[in-house]
């Protein structure tokens, strides 16, 4: 039940607040307010971390297993082995490098996509301009985004989860990515999705000064009784300064007491609990309302049609009229602004921890750490047994008369004593150690086997053979590529996520001058002058200024990293470009354009001037491209031409061919005739027997003359 009506009015007040502090003390019990605020804070982060319990003790279980030791151990006997096993550091490199030289490879690490149809291609031209804008400010704004991120790729296949803090950094003036690593942030285990997540904690150190400098700035809430980045203390630390520890976290608290809680992001400092900074986490797109007729609808769409209805009028007048909008409208929900973005290699319910929850993602130290201990264990254990079985020792008897200690010898030399032959003998009992068993050999090469399949670790060199075509060859590496593929496309996921709230803070704090200057103007490209007379004024032709606001309303538009996921081996990408490029005749054949196709399989090649190779611009006409086509052209009209000469030859051929055969069957048909009327002069029964008998034959070879030449003009 409300304890009073939801004002929608001081909603808006927080809205893009620097500091909610101030206007906080200013309350009534402000203070109290406040210390409930904090101490809200430090017990949801400590009951977070009470959740992560046992995934911690995995991590830090395994992050033991992959520091390297230099020292022997004491057990079971001094100077014993010391083995690490480094397959879990080995696995998270290999994954590390193949999703960095995939994911980070492109020059502009954002593209867009249209949604829907876009007739006028206004869609494409906006999503231009925001990949542009937004590959600019990773590359050259956030300087240090491409290393960090880096860093993420080699951190998360260890330790399966890894977030981003994104946010507009006042102090520096553009968008920050923070990365956050355990043990830097708590979350409970029991959340399903970041969306929903009730909070979010992350641990900071900063120095006095930094303290100081964001107190100065206006950020961060300034306490002349406690000693928190004053300038005092500042002054009075001669010695190195020493870290002061900070929560910052997403969190709901009711902080206009109507019964709802509001998202915001609370800076609390440890050691005094004191509230440092409150930043409200919505806007008027996040507040859903309650209109009269019932339907329930953003906020910022209110204050749109406020804003028309009053557009003739200014002054107290159109903020009464705003404020009888507001006053008609009633607060339904709030949906967050979520600035964490979560990076996960693995789902955490693949291992579930008790009743603890499985929302941590988990990576290799999770997977191999039992693994990798029973492969220390036996490399250990076969160790220990070589260096006992090939190191001589042994007891010696009461009698021996030599000096104590460690027998040292050397080779080809001999050691005399005051013993006699039979003596020496029974003196010395030499120690019997025998090598490891087999079995421990076998084991350890099972093991690692397991590692490597479980790590998908895969050799490439074993999927291609030496004959094979290239689009049999890349079906087998994308199959042995497949768990890593389906990894980095989860990674790839995170990484448009991230864009995404990016893109949500340039649609609020983007400097319009230095968007303006980057994506430039646009003008109708190759519209040609109009002849003018003398005096007569020339049209200049219309320039359009684009707004960040309008562009980054991503209506119709996505945002996305500019790496394909899929291509996650440098040898994956170059035999599907090379498969492409045997293809080239066909495509330019098609009316396609295979340019783009050469440079791709320049770019896999790994040659880094493409640019120089084809200096043109792709939205303008290309000569060569032009060129390849008529030429192409040229060579598809000369084959028709030959194909029309060659049947024009093969007709000519058909009418010689009937004329000889007819000729031949008139010749026939004569001597036929005067065959006939010779017999007709013959007497004698036999002569007459044996004309007949040539007749019938002559007939025949007639008819077969015939049948032939009809066959010959129906073909």
């Amino acid at each position: 039940m409300l304890d009073k009506p939801a004002s929608v009015g001081d909603l808006l007040e927080k809205i893009r607040v620097t500091n909610l502090v101030p206007s906080v003390l200013k309350m009534k019990d402000g203070e109290d307010v406040l210390q409930k605020i904090a101490s809200r804070v430090i017990e949801d982060q400590e009951s977070d971390k009470k959740s992560m319990e046992t995934w911690e003790k995995f991590l830090e279980a395994g992050r033991k297993l992959q520091i390297q030791e230099l020292e022997p151990k004491s057990e079971p006997f001094d100077k014993a082995a010391n083995f690490k096993s480094p397959v879990m550091l080995e696995a998270s490199l290999k994954f590390g490098d193949r999703a960095s030289s995939t994911l980070l490879k492109p020059r502009d690490l954002v593209k867009y996509d249209v949604v829907g149809k876009d007739h006028d291609q206004e869609k494409m031209h906006r999503g231009e301009r925001v990949s542009t804008h937004m590959s600019f400010q990773l590359n050259y704004e956030q300087p240090t985004w491409r290393e960090d991120h880096d860093s993420l790729l080699y951190m998360l296949p260890s330790d399966g989860a890894v977030f981003k803090f994104s946010y507009f950094d006042v102090g520096l003036g553009h968008n920050t990515s923070e990365v956050i690593r355990w043990p830097d942030f708590s979350v409970n285990q029991a959340n399903t999705s970041m969306e929903t997540c009730r909070s979010f904690t992350i641990q900071r150190e900063y120095t006095k000064s930094m303290v100081l400098a964001k107190q100065r700035e206006g950020i961060w809430q300034e306490y002349e009784d406690e000693e928190i980045g004053t300038e005092t203390q500042a002054e009075e630390s001669e010695e190195s300064e020493s870290d002061e520890k900070f929560f910052i976290q997403q969190m709901f608290y009711d902080l206009d007491e109507d019964g709802y809680e509001e998202p915001y992001l609370v800076t609390v400092h440890e050691k005094t609990s004191k509230v440092m900074r409150i930043v409200a986490r919505f806007e008027e797109d996040n507040i859903m309302v309650k209109s009269p007729n019932g339907t329930v609808l953003p906020l910022d769409e209110v204050l749109q049609g406020a804003d028309n209805l009053g557009m003739n009028v200014s002054g107290d007048a159109a903020k009464d009229m705003k404020n009888s909008r507001l006053s008609q409208v009633s607060l339904v929900r709030i949906n967050p602004i979520n600035c964490i973005t979560e990076y996960s290699f693995i789902p955490g319910a693949l291992i579930p921890f008790e009743k603890e929850g499985s929302f941590l993602g988990i990576g290799y130290v999770h997977l191999l750490a039992g693994l990798t201990q029973a492969i220390n264990s036996t490399s250990n254990t076969i160790l220990n047994a070589g260096k006992l079985a090939s190191t001589p020792g042994g007891f010696l008897a009461k009698g021996f008369r030599k000096a104590t200690g460690a027998l040292k010898y050397s080779v080809g030399h001999f050691i005399p004593t005051l013993m006699s032959p039979g003596e020496l003998q029974n003196a010395v009992k030499e120690f019997d150690f025998k090598d490891a068993s087999q079995s421990f050999y076998l084991f350890n090469e099972k093991m690692n086997a397991e590692v490597q399949r479980l790590s998908a670790s895969a050799d490439l060199t074993d999927a291609i053979g030496a004959n094979a075509p290239a689009t049999t060859m890349m079906g087998m590496v994308q199959e042995q590529l497949m768990p890593v593929s389906a990894i980095t496309m989860r990674i790839y996921r995170s990484m448009k996520k991230e864009f995404i709230k990016l893109a949500e803070l340039n649609r609020k704090y983007t400097d319009p001058a230095v968007y303006k200057d980057l994506v430039g103007e646009d003008e109708e490209e190759g519209q040609e002058q109009p002849e003018v007379t003398e005096g007569q004024e020339v049209a200049q032709p219309e320039k359009k200024e684009y707004s960040y606001i309008e562009d980054y309303g991503m209506k119709g538009l996505d945002v996305m990293p500019a790496a394909n996921p899929e291509m996650t081996s440098q040898v994956q990408s170059l035999m599907q470009s090379s498969s492409v490029m045997a293809l080239s005749q066909q495509i330019l054949s098609t009316g396609g354009n295979p340019i783009p196709v050469m440079k791709r399989h320049l770019q896999d090649l790994g040659v880094d001037y493409v640019d120089k190779i084809y200096p043109n611009d792709e939205q303008n006409p290309d000569p060569q491209l032009e060129a390849m086509r008529e030429a192409q052209k040229t060579e598809q009209d000369l084959a028709q031409a030959q194909t029309e000469l060659y049947g024009e030859q093969v007709k000519n051929e058909k009418k010689k061919t009937a004329i000889a055969a007819a000729k031949a069957k008139a010749e026939i048909k004569k001597i036929i005739s005067e065959t006939i009327l010779n017999v007709e002069k013959a007497e004698t029964e036999e002569v007459k027997n044996q004309i007949s008998k040539y007749s019938a034959q002559m007939e025949s070879l007639l008819a077969l003359i015939d049948a032939e030449q009809g066959g010959e003009e129906s073909q």
